[in-house]
């Protein structure tokens, strides 16, 4: 087993770090709800943003609750479902419990999980990202029709988190992900804990594949200007120039233009913040 040593930097000797247990599943609840980033989904996904949001025990009806479920501030949904080695339910039953939620989750639309959310937090799911992020170039618009899109594609990012890996859940991930191609991500993360006097340390390992990858079938991008431009030109030329010239006009007098994330089509919305004066 690997060992971890640290040390002082006054002092010469080094100490060996104990491993730490989770005296309940709760308390890796607890941890990846109150820090939903130690999640790193830009490992899983490419180009996701860090999660920012996270929801304890959400309930799908026809199901159960969720452990946690988490949203980054462009509209990707993360399950993550806790399992500590001791169970034994970490070695089968966490896969089908977590696949029957991603199911669930998939027949929901933006307005209930937002009611959902609702209840819960006393807070709607966009204004708890908004304060989350805390930047004023967020958009509410692009977040919803994002998650929209990520709910009716099944493009989820399930994550079963551990305290220790074993054998028969790393060989069914990697079953899962080396065959087929479905539209969501399916990882684990081992999070083992070691402790030194009052010194904490977490050392997070995901399971599944590494580096970010093309992004699934079904699932969102992000569309740039350029792919904009290079899409519609199959468009009409007539057409084409019609839109090139609302865009050019558009960035003339918006705050700020935003592109969209449609699976197949690209859209862009500008935005203009300053009040009109009439005179």
């Amino acid at each position: 087993m690997m060992k971890i040593l640290i040390r002082n930097q006054k002092s010469k000797g080094w100490q060996v770090v104990e491993s730490a247990t989770y005296g309940a599943e709760a308390e890796l609840q607890d941890l990846l709800a109150s820090s939903p980033s130690l999640v790193p989904v830009n490992e899983i996904r490419e180009e996701a943003s860090p999660l920012v949001v996270a929801i304890r025990e959400f309930g799908l009806p026809g199901s159960g609750n969720t452990d946690v479920l988490s949203f980054s501030a462009d509209g990707d949904i993360a399950i993550v479902e806790c399992k500590l080695a001791a169970n034994p339910e970490s070695k089968r039953k966490v896969i089908g419990q977590i696949l029957e939620y991603g199911a669930y989750l998939w027949d929901m639309t933006y307005e209930e999980v937002d009611q959902r959310v609702y209840r819960l937090r006393g807070k709607s799911l966009a204004d708890l990202v908004a304060e989350s992020v805390g930047d004023s170039e967020w958009d509410e618009e692009n977040f919803r029709n994002s998650v929209k899109q990520t709910l009716e594609s099944g493009a989820f990012i399930l994550v079963i988190a551990v305290d220790e890996m074993n054998e028969e859940l790393s060989r069914t991930i990697r079953f899962l992900n080396g065959c087929g191609n479905p539209a969501f991500s399916f990882n684990a993360l081992e999070m083992r804990r070691f402790q030194s006097s009052d010194t904490e340390i977490l050392v997070p390992d995901l399971h599944g594949p590494s580096g970010p990858g093309p992004k699934p079938t079904g699932g969102r991008k992000k569309w740039t200007e350029e792919q904009f431009f290079e899409a519609i030109q199959e468009l009409p030329p007539e057409v084409v120039e019609v839109i090139r010239r609302i865009y050019e006009w558009s960035g003339g007098l918006a705050d700020r233009v935003w592109f969209g994330t449609g699976t197949e089509t690209g859209s862009f919305t500008f935005h203009y913040l300053k009040a009109l004066v009439s005179t």
